[in-house]
């Protein structure tokens, strides 16, 4: 049914389900454990760059740097993370938007715990189309639920710690395949799908975009 409506309504509206699909992928790829989740946990700002862009990847790749300066790392594990709306623009542009919680660890590098906090948030995505793919610009933030703040944790004396994560290297950086919204809506649900199903550690979400990209608060405010 859904694909008869498409096709009812011509070319044009193939293609800007498969753009909208496009930009599911790319916000859900942005904050996978390949992309957010190795940079944060390895406190390597690479994985970032495949698909993030602009003032927001020049934010975060600082952010990474920080915590390495620090001798820290994070990880997050996703509660759940949903798009509830994407909005294509004129001039190759997008907006998406999600509902998203997270339960986040602060480590020292050498695995040890030192604390941890959980957050509810929604997001509003900035996307750019160039180079044959939807690139993440920016985003803004607003916490509806949990904290921001760290509570201070200690490992527990009977089970290994969360951390110990953090020691684990065997993950390469990941490829930037392209969320190339014109390449077909089928690939998009694919990878989205494929995507969700790897979602499983990220670091606690500092966003940001200047001027035209908006800043978002800082999460990590106080580590």
């Amino acid at each position: 049914m859904a694909l008869a409506a498409l096709l009812a309504g011509g070319p044009r509206a193939v293609l800007a389900q498969a753009d909208a699909d496009g930009v599911r992928a790319a916000v859900e790829r942005a904050n996978s454990p390949a992309v957010w989740g190795e940079a944060l946990r390895r406190a390597d700002p690479a994985p970032l760059a495949t698909i993030w862009a602009g003032d927001a990847l020049d934010y975060f790749s600082g952010e990474v740097l920080m915590f390495r300066a620090r001798g820290l790392r994070l990880l997050s594990t996703p509660v759940d993370l949903q798009v509830l709306g994407v909005e294509l623009l004129p001039g190759d542009r997008a907006q998406a938007e999600t509902t998203e919680e997270w339960h986040d660890y602060l480590c020292s590098a050498e695995g040890e715990l030192r604390g941890e906090r959980r957050a509810r948030v929604r997001d509003r995505y900035e996307l750019e189309w160039r180079d044959a793919a939807w690139w993440v610009s920016g985003v803004d933030v607003d916490l509806v639920g949990g904290s921001f703040s760290w509570t201070p944790a200690e490992d527990p004396a009977e089970s290994a710690s969360p951390c110990a994560a953090v020691l684990d290297w065997e993950a390469p950086p990941a490829r930037h395949e392209g969320a190339s919204g014109r390449a077909g809506a089928a690939a998009h649900v694919a990878a989205r799908s494929a995507t969700a199903g790897r979602l499983a550690a990220r670091i606690a979400r500092t966003i940001a975009a200047a001027a035209k990209h908006r800043i978002a608060p800082d999460r990590n405010a106080g580590v």
